[in-house]
């Protein structure tokens, strides 16, 4: 199975099973633990964070997630440093439930059971690509 976890229903992917975030919450009800070949969580900060762990939880052994969000030191620097206009960075902050570091979520993927592929930044967002072993 393949799982998209989506923020709204442009964002379906075909052949893919969408699960919509609702107040911070995707639900699971469908899916079992280590059912998924694919994970793709692109709006993290939009999870509560057990919600993500939950997530984690849906990859099977070999499988691969790919996750997207914001990362707290840099989105800090970059408010302090205005870098970011405060209207976008409260609109940001208004829009998460959740604002973890890079840091956090790889040391938490490696937790769980994935090796880590790659792990990039770009502006305040990250990218993670992880295998469960």
């Amino acid at each position: 199975m393949k799982l998209n976890i989506i923020q709204e229903e442009s964002q379906r992917i075909e052949n893919y099973n969408n699960v919509l975030i609702e107040n911070g919450v995707a639900s699971f009800l469908n899916v079992s633990d280590g059912e998924c070949e694919e994970v793709l969580a692109l709006h993290v900060n939009a999870l509560h964070f057990p919600s993500l762990i939950e997530c984690l939880n849906k990859v099977a052994v070999g499988g691969k997630i790919k996750l997207s969000g914001v990362d707290l030191p840099v989105f800090c620097r970059q408010v302090t440093n205005r870098l970011i206009k405060e209207e976008h960075a409260s609109n940001l902050i208004e829009a998460s439930k959740t604002i973890v570091p890079i840091k956090v979520i790889t040391n938490t993927l490696n937790s769980m059971g994935f090796e880590v592929e790659t792990a990039l930044i770009r502006g305040v967002n990250y990218e993670i690509c992880a295998n469960r072993k």
